[in-house]
């Protein structure tokens, strides 16, 4: 069965409900869901080789607990703004919740216009590229192939 790997240590309901407090608004019940199920991980490199995975994802970043938790992932990223400063997402109205093996940041957004959507900022251009998916469809197709 195609999991994450080394994961951090696993947070519970209180400790989830002060992260969520952090944001603009309510994080999705998807996202709850699979954070309270596992803290981060990566995917195994044996899976990667086996194309177990149906999404590229270089690892998911964890709660509270790791090197570099969510939140200090957004205090150290700040605001998100695309190269052209039309679109921009302030600290606490985006999730950094995973990255692909290129280090691009995927985040989930929390702005009304996108709620719930799943985007990838590419820092190196500074773009933000808006995905089809929203958080629950996207661990459905990261987990496809299990």
């Amino acid at each position: 069965m195609v999991e994450l790997v080394y994961p951090e240590k696993e947070i519970n309901i209180s400790e989830y409900n002060e992260f969520e407090r952090l944001f603009v608004r309510d994080l999705p019940l998807s996202f709850r869901k699979q954070y309270l199920r596992i803290n981060g991980g990566m995917a195994g490199e044996e899976d990667l080789e086996n194309g177990l995975w149906g999404l590229p994802i270089g690892g998911f970043e964890s709660i509270k607990y790791g090197a570099v938790p969510i939140e200090r992932l957004i205090e150290d990223i700040g605001d998100i703004v695309d190269h052209d400063e039309v679109l921009v997402f302030k600290k606490w109205e985006y999730v950094p919740f995973a990255h692909d093996q290129g280090g691009n940041i995927i985040f989930v957004s929390l702005k009304d216009s996108n709620y719930d959507q799943v985007c990838i900022y590419a820092m190196d251009g500074s773009n933000i590229h808006f995905t089809k998916y929203n958080f629950g469809s996207f661990i459905d197709k990261l987990y496809a192939l299990r």
